[in-house]
């Protein structure tokens, strides 16, 4: 089992609120862990670096990111929201 998942994409992006979709338990080189960080206002900045340090620290050679937006008020933003899920698979042993 993976440990720490919440407190690692917690470090990476600081201000945003983490939700961990779905953990990996048993063998989890053929599963996948589900990480949802979104924020209200800005988009969630993605980058090599922080792609790279997922990468290693939790051991996988695969992520994939799923993006959404949800537009806030027209002239004001309020209620604005955006995600980044983030598909890590293909564990090393």
């Amino acid at each position: 089992m993976i440990h720490g998942i919440k407190e690692l994409f917690e470090e990476i992006f600081p201000s945003s609120m983490i939700t961990v979709l779905q953990q990996c338990y048993g063998d989890y080189i053929k599963d996948k862990v589900s990480v949802k960080v979104s924020q209200s206002y800005e988009y969630v900045d993605v980058s090599f670096s922080k792609l790279k340090k997922i990468s290693e620290k939790l051991g996988c050679n695969e992520i994939d990111i799923n993006k959404d937006k949800w537009p806030g008020c027209e002239t004001c933003d309020h209620g604005s929201s955006y995600e980044v899920t983030f598909e890590c698979y293909d564990f090393k042993d």
